[in-house]
């Protein structure tokens, strides 16, 4: 990290970002580092999946196949994302361990069940493990 420090990463999956455009950024195999203050985007990545990152006047335009996909600007030098849904409160929608610690540390039964009646997106439930709380 920038303060010459390690710090270990506590969950990989898939985030979904809403953008201001109405458009939908999913982003596969993120990782959830808790440490970090910021919740960083690679831009490089983004355009080996085939956007188009555009940076002129202190903003930002991302689009895939000439469709506008969404936009930012430059902020504390760096490209804030125009989001919906604070980047910061974007899910894990494939980490059960998350979805247990967001709802209280409710049972994985109850999780199983809200995930079959479609009110939380599709978890795997293998590699379950007891709670440290």
């Amino acid at each position: 990290m920038a303060n010459n420090l390690r710090t270990n990463v506590v969950g990989k999956g898939t985030v979904e970002l809403k953008l201001t455009s109405g458009k939908t950024l999913t982003l596969i195999d993120a990782l959830h580092v808790p440490d970090m203050c910021k919740n960083l985007v690679f831009g490089d990545l983004l355009n080996k999946r085939g956007f188009k990152l555009v940076y002129e006047s202190d903003k930002f335009v991302l689009s895939k196949n000439g469709q506008f996909i969404g936009k930012g600007y430059s902020c504390n030098d760096m490209i804030k994302i125009n989001v919906i849904n604070d980047i910061s409160s974007a899910y894990m929608v494939e980490c059960i361990s998350l979805w247990h610690s967001r709802l209280g540390h409710v049972n994985y039964k109850s999780i199983k069940n809200m995930t079959n009646l479609g009110l939380i997106s599709d978890c795997k439930f293998d590699n379950l493990s007891k709670c440290e709380i």
